[in-house]
């Protein structure tokens, strides 16, 4: 499910869309009230120019599971490499046309502002987005259009108290590792289909 959220959050922008073919892995991290790490997840993203999307858990227990969104077969496959297998299902989420900024638009409540100053993260051209939501939330997030609009940073703080981050690390802009989007032949492969 961490996959899944994960990967729902990545493509709210970028579906059907042509950017840069980049891989990245994101290492996110939560803290309690007194500021102390209480977990820390890393996914390898792997993103490619017809808008295929890869998002592998790379959390020990979850043993590499990968999720590949298939953007021209309108599908989403669930690699399980424990059990040697793969569902696939259809998707049908509609092309968003929007700014990068447009997802925190769309938040109930919050405050939006766009920097578009000029910055870079890993050498990629960056915006920065601040969002205050209700609560006295604030999320401040460095954004890359180019990258289907990815978030290479991010910090959620409350009261001056940091809550969560992300960093990107290891970003390669280039075509990703072909075997990320397919599944292995030995595999099982179960077609599910959506109600």
């Amino acid at each position: 499910m961490r996959l899944l959220f994960g990967l729902l959050l990545f493509t709210t922008i970028c579906l059907c869309q042509t950017y840069t073919p980049f891989t990245v892995t994101e290492v996110s991290r939560q803290f309690d009230t007194t500021g102390k790490l209480t977990s820390e997840s890393r996914f390898l993203f792997a993103y490619r120019q017809d808008g295929s999307i890869v998002s592998v858990d790379h959390d020990p227990r979850a043993r590499n599971l990968r999720q590949i969104l298939d953007a021209s077969k309108h599908q989403t496959l669930l690699i399980e490499p424990t059990s040697r297998s793969a569902s696939q299902m259809p998707y049908n989420w509609p092309p968003s046309s929007g700014s990068c900024d447009a997802r925190f638009h769309a938040i109930a409540g919050a405050v939006v502002s766009v920097d578009n100053s000029p910055r870079t993260v890993s050498g990629v051209p960056v915006q920065r987005v601040s969002a205050i939501l209700p609560g006295g939330v604030l999320m401040e997030v460095l954004i890359a259009p180019d990258l289907a609009c990815q978030m290479l940073e991010s910090t959620i703080s409350q009261n001056g108290r940091i809550l969560s981050s992300l960093v990107s690390e290891n970003l390669r802009i280039g075509n990703p590792d072909a075997a990320l989007f397919k599944v292995p032949l030995d595999y099982r492969l179960t077609k599910l289909k959506i109600p």
